[in-house]
């Protein structure tokens, strides 16, 4: 048996949608871009929806619709991808890194207020693995200090906090659909508030601050610049198959669940990040390897039984040359992410595995961390 980490599921139904897609007059931000956004908004339950070309270009876009500019401060957690920093800088504000909950990998919100200065404009909140961050205590923190909160939801469409949609919690929340997200639509991502100014302003700013009125018929063949933008439009390609995608998305998280509570049952006596629950999207079970053994001999004799595993992240993003060498810091600052990043393993819940391959990478696991040197 091979278990791969991911494999997206793409099929006839999509493959009509982008023939469809293709033979329409408008291949960028048109109808099926639309109709996505409208299904989007239906599958979070409520919100306005802004299709962009990635989640990259979300988080860049959320940051310049919420007037983030050069010399602010946004706070983000040192267990992330590089595209939540990246993004920060990309506008010309500093990233501040906070330390993460050491069971859950979730961002530590007493953390995040110890770094709070007077520059600080907004926290950047990455729901880790699927599930929702202390949202509740980092509202009431941004609150005490007038600050925004931008929800990195990458791997959280489906999770939820309190029964509200993760993304719909915050100012703005970003979603992706890589190939290895919940659904695809090959590259892609969205943007989501429950603000209509703020969604009006990503609109605007996501085709080089375009404005036009729908009222005016000659908004039709022109438009005037009322503010800055670039170019985040998502093709009509990729929306045409994010339509096809959200039809199914519901029973891809169901599958997920399942195959995230049998192999958390079936490793019970490893310790295992608190991932989990009814709320969380479950996009993959993140388990500690033993002391005996470390997380790449862990990970190769697991590759050796067929296994594909992954890491979440190889380091913290602080630590990783770029920001280590511009902002000098160095191991120990950020112990908890640092001991994630180093001794965790992450492990397949996808869609595209089942029951016996669940039972399959549990046995592989202990027959791993069993194994002699």
């Amino acid at each position: 048996m091979r278990i791969k980490f991911a494999r997206p599921r793409l099929g006839d139904a999509e493959a009509e949608a982008l023939v469809t897609a293709v033979k329409r007059p408008h291949l960028s931000n048109g109808a099926s871009v639309r109709e996505f956004e409208n299904r989007f908004v239906e599958t979070i339950g409520g919100g306005q929806a802004v299709a962009v070309s990635s989640c990259t270009a979300a988080l860049h876009l959320a940051l310049l619709t919420l007037g983030i500019k050069h010399g602010d401060e946004v706070i983000l957690p040192a267990l992330s991808f590089a595209a939540c920093a990246h993004s920060i800088e990309a506008v010309g504000a500093v990233p501040v890194f906070a330390d993460v909950h050491p069971e859950a990998g979730q961002m530590d919100p007493e953390d995040v207020e110890r770094r709070i200065t007077p520059k600080t404009r907004a926290i950047m909140v990455m729901h880790f693995a699927g599930r929702v961050g202390y949202m509740g205590t980092m509202l009431a923190v941004a609150r005490r200090h007038n600050l925004r909160i931008i929800e990195d939801a990458a791997t959280a469409l489906g999770a939820t906090h309190s029964g509200r949609h993760a993304g719909l919690i915050g100012d703005i929340g970003c979603f992706s659909f890589h190939p290895v997200k919940h659904i695809t639509t090959g590259e892609g991502g969205m943007l989501v508030t429950r603000s209509p100014e703020l969604a009006e302003r990503a609109r605007s700013m996501r085709e080089f601050g375009k404005w036009t009125d729908p009222h005016d018929l000659r908004s039709f063949v022109t438009y005037e610049i009322r503010g800055f933008g670039l170019n985040f439009r998502m093709t009509e390609m990729s929306g045409a198959v994010g339509c096809v995608q959200l039809q199914s998305a519901r029973e891809r998280l169901d599958r997920r669940r399942a195959n995230y509570y049998k192999l958390e049952h079936a490793l019970t006596d490893f310790n295992i990040l608190k991932l989990g629950g009814l709320e969380s999207a479950a996009y993959c079970l993140i388990v500690h390897a033993p002391d005996e053994v470390t997380q790449f001999e862990l990970r190769h004799r697991l590759a050796q039984r067929h296994i594909e595993t992954s890491v979440y992240y190889p380091g913290p993003l602080p630590l990783m040359p770029y920001y280590r060498d511009r902002y000098g810091f160095k191991p120990g600052d950020f112990p908890h992410s640092e001991r994630i990043a180093r001794n965790t393993v992450a492990l397949s819940v996808g869609p595209h595995l089942g029951a016996e391959e669940m039972a399959y990478t549990a046995k592989m696991f202990k027959e791993a961390t069993q194994q002699e040197a």
